[in-house]
């Protein structure tokens, strides 16, 4: 039991780690897709209107 420990420790620490890497690269991305779709709208709806 006592030796699992260790292993279960390592584990979680890189589940949480990759969780959170991925957690900022989604954010990251939608950030910068949020961006060119709010500057393309703007632009759209600019020479539409």
């Amino acid at each position: 039991m006592l030796s699992m420990i260790p292993a279960v420790a390592v584990a979680v620490a890189v589940a949480v780690a990759v969780a959170v890497a991925v957690a900022v690269a989604v954010a990251v991305a939608v950030f910068v897709i949020g961006q060119r779709t709010l500057r393309e709208g703007i632009t759209s709806s600019g020479l539409k209107g």
